[in-house]
């Protein structure tokens, strides 16, 4: 018989789980970031060139959501100030040249608009995202003539 006095001799065995830790800059985690930011943007890009117009000024979601790099694109920074505009990795894909004409013909101030601000605090040391000083309606319109000079020069789109 057991009593409160008496020591206890057997223990619940302990795991011990070490997770292997990544180092930030490292080569393995900027692999690891690419695979995962190509992933993201196939995605998208894959919605977006399967979406079918249907209706006048009918757009996916990713148009019209301005600070978009903001939101998604900051987990696929290298380094700190290595930012990327996932905005215009996804554009610079697209071939749903229905929906991108449609974008450009649209009066859509939504498609227009840009996302320019600053965090507060910083002056001169913050690093902005690349093109966001361009609105989602001129992306797509780079886009659309990156298309027509690619087949002007006779260069097939993949």
């Amino acid at each position: 018989m057991l009593s409160p006095t008496n020591p206890i001799y057997c223990q619940d065995t302990v795991v011990v789980v070490a997770q292997r830790i990544v180092r930030h800059g490292s080569e393995e985690y900027n692999n690891r970031i690419k695979k995962d930011r190509a992933v993201f943007v196939q995605k998208y890009v894959d919605s977006i060139n399967n979406y079918k117009v249907s209706k006048k000024d009918s757009f996916p979601a990713f148009f019209t959501t301005i600070d978009f790099d903001e939101k998604y694109g900051r987990q696929f920074n290298l380094t700190v100030n290595g930012k990327v505009s996932i905005r215009k990795l996804i554009i610079d894909q697209l071939t749903n040249e229905n929906l991108m004409w449609r974008v450009k013909r649209s009066n859509d101030l939504r498609l227009k608009l840009k996302h320019e601000d600053k965090p507060p605090g910083i002056a001169n040391y913050y690093d902005p995202i690349p093109f966001q000083q361009h609105s989602t309606y001129e992306l797509v319109v780079m886009r659309l003539d990156e298309i027509e000079n690619n087949r002007c020069l006779g260069i097939k789109e993949n």
